[in-house]
């Protein structure tokens, strides 16, 4: 790929208008061709999990003073 061609690849697939239906563009074999926009079941997580028994560090309830 040229110099700035994944850039403008990444933009055309991930650009959205509201006004329009987004299409999963045939000529790109990155994109699966059953991919639906605004699926909830698919949406990544408002923020990061970590399983429960991953080992807990006390972080200091005060810092000391000057």
């Amino acid at each position: 790929m040229a110099r700035g061609d994944v850039a403008r690849l990444y933009h055309e697939l991930s650009s959205y208008e509201s006004v329009t239906e987004w299409r999963t563009p045939d000529w790109q074999p990155l994109v699966p061709k059953n991919f639906e926009t605004d699926v909830l079941e698919t949406f990544p997580a408002p923020c990061k999990a970590y399983p429960a028994e991953l080992p807990r560090v006390e972080l200091p309830r005060s810092w000391p003073s000057r």
